[in-house]
This record gives C-alpha cells, sequence and structure tokens, in this order.
C-alpha cells in the first residue's frame, strides 16, 4: 500500500517521539479547536488521547505531557484518571470516549494509523477533560461556566449527547 508524505511523518514521528500530534480546527471558528495523539495504541498499547478547546500549542503540550507521563509510567490511562500538572493549578481528568464517538471527526489520523500499522480499528480513546480556570468546576458539574461546557463536546457520552 502506498503512502503519502504526511503518512509517512506520521509513521516517523511515532517511531521517534512515541506519537504524532494532530491538532483539527474550524476555519469558520463554529466548533472549537481540538487536538490528539497517534500513536498511543502502539506506542502504549493504550487509547489515544484528544483534547478540546485550548490554545493549539497548550494542546499540544499536553499531549506530549500526557506521552511523557506513560513512558515514565507515572500514570496509567483509564475513565476518571486525575492527571495532574497538565494545566497550573489544574488538575484534568481523563474520560473514555464513548465508542460511538470513534470517528473520523474526531481521530481520523488515529483512525488510519491503527489500521495501517496493527490491522485493527481503534478503539479506545480518552478525552482529556480540564476544568473551569476560576471555579475549577468540570464540564459535568453543577454551576460549571457555559463557555466551558461550549469548548469541550462530551465525547464520553454516547453520540448525540
Amino acid at each position: 500500500m502506498r503512502r503519502d508524505a504526511y503518512e509517512d511523518k506520521i509513521l516517523a514521528n511515532v517511531a521517534e517521539f512515541g506519537c504524532h500530534v494532530t491538532t483539527v480546527f474550524d476555519p469558520e471558528g463554529a466548533q472549537p479547536t481540538f487536538t490528539y495523539s497517534t500513536g498511543f495504541v502502539e506506542t502504549f498499547d493504550c487509547g489515544e488521547v484528544i483534547i478540546f478547546g485550548l490554545d493549539n500549542g497548550l494542546m499540544q503540550r499536553m499531549v506530549n505531557y500526557v506521552r511523557d507521563q506513560l513512558q515514565e509510567r507515572r500514570i496509567q490511562l483509564r475513565d476518571g484518571v486525575v492527571i495532574s500538572d497538565l494545566l497550573a493549578g489544574h488538575d484534568c481528568i481523563a474520560r473514555r470516549v464513548d465508542a460511538s464517538n470513534l470517528i473520523r471527526e474526531y481521530f481520523n489520523t488515529a483512525m488510519w494509523y491503527s489500521r495501517y500499522r496493527l490491522s485493527r480499528d481503534l478503539t479506545e480513546a480518552f478525552q482529556i477533560v480540564w476544568p473551569s480556570v476560576g471555579t475549577k468546576l468540570y464540564p459535568w458539574d453543577a454551576n460549571c461556566p457555559e463557555d466551558v461546557i461550549a469548548l469541550q463536546p462530551p465525547l464520553y457520552l454516547g453520540a448525540g449527547a
């Protein structure tokens, strides 16, 4: 199967760094920007991660920090795991992405990678959810600010939730 230059770059990044990081944005600004990993499924035998609604560079650093934590065996991704130090003074929480949301719209590169390298579908991912800076409330908490909720689609709930 022939690969293009972008696919070669993905493979090279996973081989060298343990993952490839992709950022997706809506040029019209109607949907929140997000960043996700590709390669965790092979490098760490765990699900990929996805983060929504923050600065592009920050989200990329967050994915790389999770990669480093996995590499150093400081965390194990599972639903509800608290990840400290991703955002100064705030804990983030890993939430298992519902299977109905493991779709190309969110995980295109990771899905390609899993099929290409492992000959299987992507079956697991985790959304890294961040709290409101001011209130420290998460999107599922009562009184969480609407902007925090709007910036983080709840992929941990079924499609359409």
